[in-house]
């Protein structure tokens, strides 16, 4: 009886372990879940002279890897990316995986600088290039902070408001980490609405979406011709004012409409330098693409058909990429530049010198542009640093037999330094400001 008995608690204790877990603990990465984070919280904010913060931390476009790779690549990333948290984000009180990219991480650290100080190694390490079963691929960290007890009282309070600073996250690699405010509200308000008319207009067939273009200009034996032009998305609508080209670009992305819009860009951008041809003008149409875009596998075939419908030759097209438009995934993103290439497409660099690793992207990719970021131009005349700097992205451009064109070029004074560093390729408001099709049109036809 007494064997019995032992043998029924001996059972009873595994099984209660074994539901202990389930309730817990996350099967995948082994870190503590939804629950165990609830319990514990209960627990610290039971002292009322408690302090400390929560990190809402996901991975930058995490559903490319799971769309590329498929699902069991993407779980591997998810442990790669919690053995990253454990050991970059040490010291501790507790790491947690809700669902999905999603990860908390509780932390003693209650001040901005303490915190971002905190980050450093983890957002260092994560700077890096790493191979995952001979993928070459870059992971990166949004992060959103709620810190206790100024931003909430209870758990459900804190996750909510650092969820809330992790919605507010600007989608440049350059902001990773925001920090709760409590007017994040009217903001996040203002994406509510914006999302739901837009995808209102883009089922509407891109309602309240148009195209403008900056010129961009060459100088020629002292001479200044259009050389070309970008094309930038602008929206407006009666339902919202004031709603900037960041706003609208991070919203597309955000809601996963910039799939279809980017390809309504394609199209519209490949027909109108296909009419400025048909007028007579060897003009050059440069087209954005975003992160998303890179991964799509069908766009290489949609260009190809955009240009045969309107007639256009794809050598007179080039299409910018940012830094990030390619880290999530190289291999990808090395086989978009080729076809880009290989179809006869130009491939420029935009933002150049703004990321991480833009001399990487040099070497490895097959790059036709460098678009010199306006950081770099802006007070070029005063800053001894970006001349050099300048300096010797031209010479390095030389070499390799890549153009740079310089971006906001606004003065005459940094129109006249760019002539002496021997950059002939400029846009800016020096030139013109971006234009609407018809000014376009009697812009060219008038230089």
């Amino acid at each position: 009886m007494i064997a019995g008995s032992l043998v029924d608690i001996t059972e009873q204790k595994a099984y209660e372990e074994k539901l202990k877990n389930i309730l817990y603990y996350d099967i995948l990465t082994g870190l503590k879940n939804r629950n165990c984070f609830e319990k514990d919280m209960r627990k610290y904010l039971k002292d009322s002279s408690a302090t400390g913060s929560i990190l809402c931390i996901d991975i930058h476009n995490f559903k490319i890897f799971n769309e590329i790779f498929g699902r069991d690549f993407a779980n591997k990333i998810l442990v790669e990316f919690t053995r990253i948290i454990n050991l970059y984000i040490s010291d501790n009180l507790g790491v947690y995986r809700l669902e999905g990219d999603e990860f908390l991480v509780h932390i003693r650290e209650n001040t901005r600088e303490q915190i971002l100080e905190k980050l450093v190694p983890f957002q260092m390490y994560l700077s890096r290039e790493r191979t995952l079963e001979g993928h070459v691929l870059f992971i990166r960290a949004n992060i959103g902070v709620a810190i206790y007890p100024q931003n909430g009282t209870t758990s459900e309070e804190l996750l909510q408001n650092a969820n809330m600073a992790l919605l507010m996250r600007a989608k440049s690699s350059r902001h990773q980490t925001v920090f709760f405010r409590s007017e994040n509200m009217d903001s996040l308000n203002k994406k509510f609405v914006l999302d739901r008319v837009l995808r209102q207009n883009v089922t509407d067939g891109m309602k309240n979406f148009r195209l403008v273009f900056q010129p961009v200009m060459e100088i020629q034996n002292g001479k200044t011709i259009c050389h070309g032009a970008e094309a930038l998305l602008r929206y407006s609508t009666p339902d919202l004012d004031n709603i900037s080209q960041e706003e609208l670009i991070e919203a597309l992305e955000y809601s996963d409409l910039i799939l279809t819009a980017g390809r309504w860009i394609v199209k519209q951008a490949v027909k109108e330098c296909g009419n400025w041809h048909k007028m007579g003008f060897s003009l050059y149409m440069n087209i954005n693409i975003s992160a998303q875009q890179v991964s799509d596998k069908n766009l290489i075939s949609y260009i190809r058909k955009c240009c045969q419908e309107f007639e256009l030759a794809p050598q007179w097209l080039v299409f910018e990429l940012t830094e990030t438009s390619l880290i999530n995934n190289f291999e990808i993103a090395d086989q978009f530049c080729r076809e880009l290439r290989d179809m006869g497409a130009g491939v420029a660099l935009d933002d150049f010198g703004t990321g991480y690793s833009s001399f990487t992207y040099l070497k490895r990719l097959t790059i036709s542009q460098i678009k010199i970021d306006r950081e770099y131009i802006q007070h070029i005349s005063k800053d001894t640093y970006n001349q050099i700097f300048l300096k010797c992205l031209c010479d390095l451009g030389s070499s390799l037999g890549i153009n740079l064109c310089a971006e906001g070029v606004e003065t005459e004074e940094t129109y006249q330094k760019m002539l002496e560093m021997g950059i002939t390729l400029m846009q800016g408001f020096y030139f013109d400001r971006p234009l609407e099709s018809e000014e376009f049109q009697k812009h060219i036809s008038s230089t």
